[in-house]
């Protein structure tokens, strides 16, 4: 069970660090490439 809980975690930090990318990406301060639309390029 502490193999779950570190997955969970892991899973946590990826999502967390997921969703910074695309605030900073919509906020123009990145730019990806996945989104062609309404991006900064």
């Amino acid at each position: 069970k502490d193999i779950k809980y570190k997955e969970g975690v892991i899973t946590d930090y990826l999502n967390q660090a997921r969703a910074l990318v695309r605030r900073m990406e919509s906020d123009g301060f990145i730019y990806t490439g996945d989104r062609h639309q309404g991006g900064i390029q």
